[in-house]
């Protein structure tokens, strides 16, 4: 995207677009290859003055030795994932949840599972009949009144409770704050 926009009139077809992807196809990544050692064996010539020995096969990273440090990287990169990350229950086909709504992020809709995929994904059913695959992170199971949440009850315990809410107050009740507002200032 950046190259393109600062390209001569934003054409891909321009001069500096193809030396741009050109220096981008030179540029190392995380284990010391560019995408054109890889494919080629060794880097391109390009505008960017380089000594004549630089494409010497001495220079050039070995397959293997780039493999072992793309795999050490990736390791890391699981590791420290994996400290913070947790695991979400599975659930059953007949299970009842409610669905998050990918633009408001409210989880609005309902449906029953109906099929489980792999690890993560599943396949609901609406009530309508229509039948979506989601994701387990977009899943929460529906707790129905005798000793489980409902609907709303699930939506509200996510809220935390400020100290300014009355305790006399059921929980399920949201209040706007009791703060002065500025008035609102429009230019013209």
């Amino acid at each position: 995207k950046n190259l393109v926009a600062k390209a001569d009139d934003g054409r891909i077809t321009s001069e500096s677009f193809l030396r741009g992807i050109l220096e981008l196809r030179n540029t190392p990544r995380v284990d010391g290859r560019s995408p054109a050692q890889m494919v080629y064996g060794h880097p391109l010539r390009s505008c960017v003055p380089q000594h004549y020995r630089v494409f010497d096969k001495i220079w050039q990273k070995d397959a293997s030795e780039a493999d072992e440090i793309a795999w050490r990287t990736s390791k890391s990169a699981k590791i420290r994932y994996d400290k913070s990350a947790r695991s979400m229950p599975v659930l059953e086909e007949g299970n009842e949840v409610l669905i998050q709504n990918p633009d408001t992020k409210r989880w609005s809709r309902t449906g029953i599972i109906t099929e489980r995929m792999g690890d993560r994904d599943y396949f609901v059913k609406l009530s309508s009949g229509r039948t979506l695959r989601r994701n387990r992170r977009f899943l929460r199971p529906k707790i129905r009144e005798n000793g489980v949440l409902s609907n709303n009850e699930v939506h509200h315990r996510e809220i935390k409770s400020s100290d300014n809410v009355n305790r006399d107050q059921p929980k399920s009740i949201l209040r706007r704050s009791l703060r002065e507002r500025k008035p609102i200032v429009r230019f013209r």
